[in-house]
């Protein structure tokens, strides 16, 4: 597996993409990836992690976490079955 880490131009991390070799293709392939998202001051808004969709050639999002003024709000999907399993504020 490789990692690859972009960031901003304040050296805070935008994203985290994993990938896998696929030795019968000989390539990279996207596995999953997180992205951070920041206020204008800096602080962590967002957290959204997503997995690759071999089926549709696409993101799929799994799960993400705001942060807002000291809480927490986590919000995580059921990929299955399309529902909030905890919501917490």
């Amino acid at each position: 597996m490789r990692q690859t880490v972009t960031y901003d131009a304040n050296g805070k991390i935008l994203t985290e993409l994993r990938e896998t070799w696929d030795s019968s293709t000989n390539v990279w392939k996207n596995h999953d990836i997180y992205s951070y998202f920041y206020d204008p001051l800096g602080n962590l808004e967002k957290n959204l992690y997503q997995t690759w969709d071999t089926m549709i050639g696409n993101w799929k999002n799994i799960y993400q976490f705001f942060f807002t003024m000291r809480r927490i709000i986590c919000k995580l999907k059921c990929i299955k079955h399309g529902v909030f399993l905890l919501h917490h504020e």
